[in-house]
């Protein structure tokens, strides 16, 4: 069962009973305590996980009739404990006494390397996918609607949040873009026809659009919905069983996320830490049916790469070239002008790095000059002139927001040390 309706029914059914303390400790230990007392418990949910770690939002439909969605909160330090492993888009009904499931997206992953997080030494994983860059979207039967109907990570269909304010609008009424223009795919693509047959399971796809959802791009339009497209990350039964993405895409026979041969886990870990064209990796493993345990492994570039891509972003430059990227960051610039600038701006940290190296010791007139431009990092390039060096040139191009000035930097330090 899902763990968000399995706290809910327990404690609607806790107003009108005293409820055993061994099934209050069970449901205490999905909020990652332990404790027989309802009351702490109830603290715990209300004051404590709900509105700091899971977003509840609903829509009172009629009377006796309410639909929640339950997310992540944006910018929360993650934690694992059971229960913030399904708030991932997961829709409950609430009928008078009767709380169901109607979806049950595919639960988080665990970020390798965060709150201990590590690869199993001892287990295989069963699947490796690949994270591809866009947003998160589900589709389920809403047995209100009798159809079915997409939602986001984060809100239902006749949800939206309009410069940060959230916006209900009638039941029914699809005002969220994402869910619009996933609508329009599934419908023009034959998608909803698949489905027939399926009520109740739920599909988690990813929809992917022409610009890479972490740098926020504008929100898609019905007008240009044939830009987007939809791929299909995973299947879950009515009973909770996840399937993998591969017995997913046989169950439609549709597209799906790239899938990867398993290979040195080592291996996969080095190519993707440092990709400049991959977002993450997924490592599923066969320990559950409803919540297996899933790894992250995200690159550490490639949102740098995504900013200097299509914003010719300054810092991400810097982090790019001083992380040793060099002639990588080339092929990731489209502007001519700005390419070629690249090119010079490269060659100028190359020779500048050079220079560092015969150096025994810097001369006094370069460290005030550093010191002056960014106070304090005197001495780290006294300590370590790499860290110095990465971190002169991350602040400046912070300041500057242009290449330009980057270049005309290098040349006054080369300047220096001649």
């Amino acid at each position: 069962m899902n763990y968000i309706q399995l706290i809910e029914k327990s404690i609607k059914e806790w107003s009108s009973r005293e409820p055993n303390p061994d099934d209050v400790k069970r449901i205490s230990e999905l909020l990652g305590v332990s404790s027989k007392k309802s009351s702490y418990v109830l603290n715990r949910w209300f004051n404590e996980i709900l509105g700091k770690y899971i977003d509840k939002k609903c829509v009172s439909i009629s009377e006796d009739v309410v639909e929640c969605i339950y997310s992540p909160v944006l910018g929360t330090p993650p934690r694992y404990f059971p229960v913030v492993l399904h708030a991932t888009g997961t829709v409950l009904l609430f009928e008078k006494d009767d709380i169901k499931t109607i979806a049950f997206p595919i639960h988080r992953a665990r970020d390798l390397g965060i709150h201990g997080v590590s690869i199993p030494e001892d287990k295989e994983p069963i699947e490796i996918t690949e994270r591809l860059d866009g947003w998160q979207i589900t589709f389920y039967y809403d047995p209100i609607l009798k159809k079915w109907i997409a939602a986001t990570r984060y809100v239902l269909h006749n949800m939206r949040y309009e410069k940060g304010k959230l916006i209900i609008e009638e039941f029914g009424n699809i005002i969220n873009p994402y869910v619009e223009v996933a609508m329009i795919i599934a419908e023009e693509t034959g998608l909803l026809n698949k489905f027939k047959g399926f009520e109740g399971w739920t599909f988690t796809f990813t929809l992917v659009g022409p610009e890479p959802a972490i740098l926020k791009p504008g929100a898609p339009s019905k007008w240009n919905w044939d830009k987007y497209k939809l791929y299909l990350i995973a299947a879950r039964k009515p009973d909770g069983t996840l399937l993998t993405t591969r017995e997913s895409a046989e169950l439609l026979k549709i597209e799906h996320v790239p899938t990867h041969e398993t290979k040195s886990i080592q291996e996969l870990v080095n190519e993707i830490q440092k990709s400049l064209t991959k977002m993450s990796y997924f490592l599923r493993y066969g320990d559950d049916n409803v919540t297996p345990t899933i790894i992250e492994i995200k690159s550490t570039m490639y949102p740098e790469a995504m900013n200097l891509k299509y914003y010719n972003d300054a810092k991400s430059f810097t982090i790019l070239l001083t992380e040793g990227y060099g002639n990588k960051i080339l092929n990731l610039i489209q502007d001519e002008f700005i390419k070629n600038l690249a090119n010079e701006t490269i060659q100028l940290y190359n020779e500048l790095v050079k220079k560092f190296e015969i150096f025994e010791k810097l001369p006094d007139e370069f460290l005030n000059r550093i010191d002056e431009i960014e106070h304090g990092l005197k001495n780290e390039f006294i300590k370590n002139w790499r860290r110095g060096l990465r971190k002169l040139l991350a602040n400046y191009a912070s300041k500057m927001k242009d290449i330009q000035p980057i270049n005309e930097l290098l040349k006054e330090l080369l300047n220096l040390l001649k």
